[in-house]
């Protein structure tokens, strides 16, 4: 149970996924073979009880971009959350107004170390991270 502004709430969220896919092509290691896999995602919520009122995310996975590497793989996010108008109205002040939205682009690349350890460097550019106009594009390695 949880208590904003007054009023008591409880939230509980669920999920769920099954994969339709027929994988008839194997690697003969019981895992997809090398090649490009894309995604796409968005959610929505009312933006009168959210502040994060979109999401959307593209993805693109290049699994064994490397010949000789078949493990490894090259992924490409761009996701961009849009901020609600009633969030934005509620931490405006005076010379400041929040930003409508937040871009991410991350480029990693996930690679064996040894037998069961990976390891997966990357590099983040976050446009108006904090959504605050007067703060711009930051970048973030991993």
């Amino acid at each position: 149970m949880v208590q904003f502004s007054g009023i008591r709430s409880l939230r509980i969220r669920t999920g769920g996924a099954y994969n339709f896919s027929r994988y008839m092509d194997l690697d003969g290691e019981g895992t997809p073979g090398r090649g490009l896999y894309l995604g796409l995602t968005f959610n929505a919520a009312r933006s009168s009880v959210n502040n994060i009122s979109r999401y959307y995310e593209a993805r693109a996975y290049m699994r064994g971009p490397i010949p000789g590497r078949p493990d490894d793989m090259l992924s490409l996010v761009a996701a961009m959350n849009g901020y609600s108008a009633a969030a934005r109205a509620a931490n405006a002040t005076p010379g400041f107004y929040p930003y409508a939205n937040t871009q991410t682009y991350t480029i990693s690349y996930d690679f064996r170390v040894l037998h069961g350890l990976f390891m997966q460097p990357g590099l983040s550019a976050i446009s108006h991270p904090v959504y605050d106009q007067r703060i711009g594009t930051t970048v973030n390695g991993y």
